[in-house]
């Protein structure tokens, strides 16, 4: 839940000190989308009693933003939509005679039109930071095997498997002990290895540094390693340097979709 749908639980809840209560009065003030997004709960909340109101899945949003937005763009959620929108015409055309089948239709209304209110206003206040974007953007499954060729060199076998089951010190160690005994053999892939197991250890500099190497090589998978960059540069949130990563990959999908949510 966003920073403005708790403060308005709280202050409609009477659970604000006084001083909250002064900053929660002169962000009204100042804040004319915030004011109106306030009228609009204010009015529901007189609809609800209080256990109702507390009972309601606020925070819930917080967590499933992400699956109540992919739901609402959905065919299901269109339908549903239009059906509700559909039985609100047919209620106002034939009014029910009983009092009780009112209320219960106004209260749904106003729980769906609640929902909407807390979604949207965490919606419109609300953009991940560049750490939300690197969790969600990292994926190491995509990384080639290194031992997949039937290369059976200790180092690597024992570096892939610390760095499948996370332990990123020990596979850091056995992909630098791969390097110093093979001092001739450049291999881009055992340095995105090595890179995001600093990465992992938030070892930064050591990370930009091997990931720089396969970059300015000529090698296939310098874009990947400009993708690395990109994300190791969300990690410690300087934007402007992850946008440069990403905007030498080209014509790349996913750099695009990045690049649209950090411009």
């Amino acid at each position: 839940m966003n920073h403005q749908a708790e403060h308005i639980h709280a202050y409609l809840s009477g659970l604000m000190n006084a001083d909250d209560v002064t900053a929660f009065k002169k962000e009204l003030e100042t804040d004319k989308e915030f004011k109106d997004y306030f009228a609009i709960c204010k009015e529901l909340y007189a609809n609800f009693s209080e256990n109702d109101w507390s009972n309601l899945p606020l925070e819930q949003f917080k967590e499933d933003v992400k699956a109540y937005e992919t739901y609402y763009k959905s065919n299901k959620a269109k339908a549903i939509k239009e059906a509700i929108t559909n039985a609100e015409s047919s209620y106002f055309e034939n009014p029910p005679k009983s009092n009780n089948t009112f209320k219960l239709f106004y209260k749904v209304i106003a729980v769906a039109a609640i929902l909407c209110c807390v979604y949207l206003g965490y919606r419109l206040n609300s953009t991940p930071s560049n750490l939300e974007l690197y969790s969600n953007y990292k994926d190491w499954n995509q990384l080639p095997s290194l031992t997949l060729r039937g290369d059976n060199n200790e180092y690597l076998v024992n570096g892939e498997r610390f760095f499948k089951a996370k332990n990123y010190d020990k596979a850091a160690i056995a992909f630098q002990d791969w390097i110093k005994t093979n001092p001739e053999t450049y291999n881009s892939t055992v340095l995105l290895y090595l890179g995001i197991s600093h990465l992992e250890m938030n070892n930064i500099n050591k990370a930009i540094e091997a990931f720089t190497k396969v970059s300015d090589s000529e090698n296939l998978d310098a874009s990947k390693a400009y993708w690395y960059l990109a994300l190791t540069y969300l990690k410690i949130d300087d934007t402007e340097k992850a946008i440069e990563q990403l905007q030498k990959m080209n014509n790349n999908k996913k750099a695009k979709e990045l690049l649209n949510k950090l411009e």
